[in-house]
This record gives structure tokens, sequence and C-alpha cells, in this order.
């Protein structure tokens, strides 16, 4: 018995140290491929959205009064012109996108003044409760279309074509009936009964990845508040990319925007599975990084930064001290698709536990590693630098990341 645990555990450290070597040498390929083209946010020449704008919306199906207030007051905490007076705001986290209209190719470069519209309430599912692509932009067009952007909200029972397959929401362009020119959209689904784990991440369990609690939602509705985060992704992805030919990188099918740049990131020390340092409110538990309008609280994701080329956020200091900057990678957290299948998430930073000394010196139940595999383990760790240790850890590789928990257990920084 104990021979075949030697050779079990034996043969787990030569497949982690194989995958490891594998998985080096294609990081160095994509390393050197990524620092002769590194991510440049390209400008397109193309029009931004700017001036005064109303952001209509439309509710496609059961929503509560309540679930509506929590998007209108996200809307209304946009605006400078009113801003809120605790910091963090909203209203400070949309600012970055005024950098793309100082950095675009215009002597006079334009401003962009948003507000809330109009809301059109359509609870009796008039479409029906499956959605195809053509039949949103259909309820796009009920809003106002001239110095606009509609917002299509549907409700958890309603199923859209692609949604929580390929995306959480989507924004486009589309030639209004009543004027000649285009207009913007954007569909946000909520997705608490369909796939919480991908659109209302951290709020949710992801689906995938390292497995961690989930953080109370600030507004104390998963899908809400889900929605939210991808409402100001996408918001953010049509002022400054409205129709295609604004600001993004990769392909015009599949652009990185503003916002799909920095998935999973709402405060300084994100890595996949944890979304940074955040703000907890301690009344409630619940997790957030900016202030709204009428004492809200909301998660918004990280913005690029187009003048650092960096993901900006608004916590940028960590909380407390030492003991709070201490945390683990092992099984916490994951990535989830977020705004429109573009983006992903995770714990608040939490005051690490003393040891107990007395409790160290007592022997546990379980049997200790064999001493040989803990031998290998620790000689493996100390010829591989830290730099290129942090390969196990790879969120677009996750099979040597799950052998390596096989050996490792859990590793704090």
């Amino acid at each position: 018995m104990a021979s075949s645990v030697y050779t079990h555990l034996l043969l787990q450290v030569v497949l982690l140290i194989s995958l490891f070597h594998l998985n080096l040498a294609a990081r160095r390929l994509a390393d050197s491929a990524e620092t002769q083209q590194p991510l440049l946010f390209q400008y397109h020449s193309g029009p931004l959205l700017s001036g005064k704008i109303s952001i209509n919306l439309i509710w496609y199906g059961n929503f509560k009064p309540s679930q509506r207030a929590i998007v209108s007051d996200f809307i209304a905490s946009l605006s400078t012109s009113t801003p809120t007076k605790a910091q963090p705001s909203v209203a400070t986290w949309w600012k970055t996108t005024d950098k793309y209209y100082q950095l675009s190719n215009t002597k006079n470069p334009s401003t962009l003044v948003l507000s809330m519209g109009t809301q059109i309430i359509d609870a009796t599912y008039s479409l029906g409760k499956s959605l195809s692509n053509q039949q949103i932009e259909q309820l796009a067009s009920k809003g106002a279309q001239a110095n606009a952007i509609n917002v299509v909200l549907t409700s958890d029972d309603v199923a859209v074509e692609g949604f929580c397959m390929s995306k959480c929401g989507t924004h486009g362009s589309l030639t209004g009936a009543s004027v000649q020119e285009k207009f913007t959209y954007i569909w946000v689904g909520n997705s608490e009964t369909q796939c919480p784990g991908q659109c209302a991440w951290p709020f949710h369990q992801p689906i995938y990845g390292p497995q961690s609690a989930p953080l109370v939602a600030p507004n104390n509705d998963v899908g809400l508040d889900g929605m939210v985060i991808n409402l100001a992704s996408l918001l953010a992805g049509t002022t400054t990319n409205p129709f295609g030919n604004g600001y993004f990188q990769g392909p015009k099918d599949a652009p990185l925007e503003a916002a799909s740049a920095c998935p999973g990131v709402y405060g300084k020390g994100a890595y996949p599975g944890y979304a940074g340092d955040l703000l907890v409110d301690p009344a409630t538990g619940a997790s957030y990084n900016a202030n709204g309008a009428n004492g809200r609280k909301y998660l918004v994701p990280a913005l690029f930064d187009p003048s650092t080329q960096t993901c900006s956020t608004l916590i940028f200091l960590r909380l407390g001290g030492p003991e709070e900057e201490r945390r683990c990678f092992g099984g916490g957290g994951g990535l989830a698709g977020v705004g429109g299948g573009e983006k992903g998430r995770s714990d608040p930073p939490r005051k690490a536990k003393r040891p107990d000394p007395e409790r160290s010196e007592r022997k546990s139940d379980s049997p200790d590693p064999p001493r040989l595999v803990t031998s290998i383990v620790q000689i493996f760790l100390r010829l591989v630098p830290s730099t290129t240790q942090s390969v196990l850890f790879d969120p677009d590789r996750y099979l040597p990341l799950f052998f390596s928990f096989l050996v490792f257990g859990f590793r704090c920084s």
C-alpha cells in the first residue's frame, strides 16, 4: 500500500514537471510575440459618441420596481453635473473615458454628457420569451433614436440568442427609421437563473476555474448587480467605439474595447479568480468599488486607460495592514464571461488569522506526505525562479494548474 502511494505521488510530480516544461516553452513563444506586439489601443478614426446623450431603458419581461431602480440610479450616477459626494464614485470611474476623447485625432476633442432618458416597460413579453438578435434590435428601435443610447434589458426568464453561450450582452448600431443616421443600442440579460456563474461573477460561484465563495452583491440582487457590471462595460465600449471604427484592439468583429480589455479586474491585485482589493460595507458585508446616486453602491469594471496603456481601477491601495495583504492561491474564484461573453472575477481581502502555536505543535490525524515527494517539490521550487513558477498559475492553462494543486495544495503570496 505504501509503495503504491509513493508511486502515485511520484507520477504526479513527474507529470507536473513535464507539463511545466511544455507550458514554459509555449509561454516563451507567447511572451516573444507579446514583446513584439504589445497591447496598444488603436484609434480607427471613426466618430465617438459626443454631446448630450440620453440613455433610454427598455425593460423586457418581469422586473420589480426595486430592480429597475438599481439600474436607473446607476445611470444617474454617471453624470458629473451632480457628483456623488462619497468617493470613490461611479462618476469618477466614468471620467476615464474622457481620455479617449482627449487622445482622438481631432483639434477640438468633443465631450460627452450622459443623462437618464425615458423608460419603456414591456411586461407582457410582446415578442415571446425566446428572442433572436433581430428581435433585440427590434426592441431597441422602440426608444428615441436621436442623440440616444437605447438599452434593452431582458428578465431572467427570457432566452436570447447566444446568451450564456458566447455573451452576456452586446452593443451595436442601427439605422434609425425616423432619422437618417445611425443610433446605438445595448442589450444586457439577467443571468440569475440561467448562467450567473458566467455573467454575474463575482456575485455567484464561477462555472469553471478556481472556486471560492461569491461576494455579497451591493444591492442584494445577484442578477441585477451582475447586469450593472455588464451594462457598465458595454456603455464604455459603446461611447468609445460606437460604430465599429473608434477605439479598439484586435479584429473588428471581436474587438477588445475599453472594459473588455480588462476582464475580471475590479481592484488592485486582481488575478483570475480574485476580483481585486475592494471596499466592504460593514453593515451588509457587500463588496463594491464605487458609490452612486441615492446612496447606492456598485461594482464597476476596470477601464483600459489609453494614456498609460494599463487597466485603471478606482481602488488603488490595499485595505489594512500587511496581514490583510496575504492571499493564497488554491481554490479561489474563477473566470466568468462578463459583458457580452467578453468578460470574467472574488473574495475581498480578509484579515489573515494568526497561527496558533499550540495547534501547530499538535500532530495531524491525517498522514504526512511522503518525505521523498516533499523533498522533490522543495528542490523544484528552489531551482525554478519565481517568475517562471507563475506559469503554473496561468489562467489560460488550467491543466497544469490542476496538477499543481494535486501536489502543492495552497501557495500563499
